[in-house]
């Protein structure tokens, strides 16, 4: 039996376009799912963005470093809050 390693970059890269590209936006919130990825934190930061695009009728952008500051804010794990914040980090960079 054969194992595949999956490094969560094809997730990561359309999670990207979801935070900059209006039309990947549009179409991933139109069959959006909050169980998409397999990644929580994934799913976390795309609920944020189907939510700003549905709001605003566009990708979040930089916006989404406020978003994760509210709900940072309202989180008491510090330990979660700074995953998340690394998971963005990681994705700005890309």
């Amino acid at each position: 039996m054969q194992i595949q390693k999956r490094d969560g970059k094809v997730a990561r890269q359309i999670l990207t376009a979801m935070i900059v590209d209006q039309t990947v936006l549009s179409h991933i919130a139109a069959v959006w799912d909050q169980r998409l990825f397999k990644s929580q934190w994934c799913n976390l930061v795309g609920d944020w963005c189907v939510s700003y695009f549905k709001r605003y009728g566009k990708p979040p952008g930089k916006a989404i470093e406020s978003r994760f500051e509210s709900w940072a804010s309202k989180r008491r794990d510090e330990d979660t809050t700074k995953i998340v914040e690394r998971f963005l980090s990681g994705l700005s960079d890309e």
